[in-house]
This record gives structure tokens, sequence and C-alpha cells, in this order.
């Protein structure tokens, strides 16, 4: 790796690392081919985090020091990059597939003929017949007679000794 890229990157990471801490805002570190690497700070977590295209990675606050401060931690950090816009790019291709896939079902779901439900009334009285059926059924548990039952089968258990809970 270039000297000169190490040193720029430690360069732009140092200028930008205390302001982002303070201002708690995402700021432009470098661009590559118009795409943006911003670098943002997370008080809750004291990581810095490496902003491209949406694709986020966090770096913990000692390594962002030692990435400014030492060559082979800045070099790590330039391969990381690198992997990362490989990952941005991967998805971005993933993504365009989803795409084309996503128009085609909407193309097919748009050709399709709008089905009407022609039974409207059937499913209403079904509704009525049910919600009836229901307050039939509360109503028979809930009759004196049946809490009747119930009083009397419980004593029944207990003078056997059984559970009656």
């Amino acid at each position: 790796m270039g000297s000169s890229l190490r040193a720029a990157v430690k360069e732009a990471l140092g200028a930008v690392r205390e302001q982002v801490t303070k201002e708690r805002k995402f700021l432009p570190v470098a661009s590559i081919n118009g795409v943006p690497i911003m670098l943002g700070y997370s008080h809750t977590l004291a990581n810095y985090i490496v902003d491209i295209a949406g694709e986020e990675r966090y770096i913990e606050r000692d390594k962002m020091i030692d990435i400014v401060a030492l060559d082979s931690a800045a070099n790590g950090f330039i391969q990381s990059t690198r992997n990362h816009l490989s990952a941005v790019s991967n998805r971005g291709d993933a993504l365009e597939d989803q795409l084309e896939r996503d128009k085609t079902t909407l193309k097919i779901a748009i050709a399709e003929p709008e089905l009407v439900f022609a039974h409207e009334d059937e499913l209403e009285q079904a509704k009525l017949d049910a919600h009836e059926l229901g307050l039939e059924v509360n109503s028979r548990g809930n009759s004196p007679e049946a809490l009747r039952k119930n009083r009397l089968d419980t004593e029944r258990r207990r003078s056997e000794g059984r559970n009656c809970s």
C-alpha cells in the first residue's frame, strides 16, 4: 500500500474524527467514484461509524486512535474499507436483480383481471349466524341450570377428595 494513500487516510480521519465526536453528525472523509465515505460517532456505543451508501461498519474508539497514529492500523483500515466497498457493490447488484424480479411480478399482477367477490351477502349472513351461535353457547354455559350443574359437580368431586380447581 502506498505511503501517500496511508498518509491521506490518516490525515482525513484525523481532521474529521474530533468534529464528528463533538457535533454528533456524519461528515465526509473521502469519496470513491462519487460515493462518499462518511464518518460518524455513536456516543451510546462509543464507536465510530463508517458509512458507505447506507452500509455501516463500526470501529472502536481506541482502534480509531490507532488508525490515525499507526501505519499498520491505517493499512488495516484501508483494507477494511476496500472490503466494505466490495460489500456495498455486491449489495447494489443484488438489489438491481431484486428490482427486476419485482418489476416482472408487478407487470404480471397488473395484467391479471381483478376478481370481484360475488358472495358478500352470504358472507355477512354467515358472520351473523356465527355471532348468534357464539352468544347461544355462552348463554347456555352461564344459564342457571349450567351453573347449578357445575356447582354440584364441584361439590361431588370435593366430597370424593379429588382436585376441584
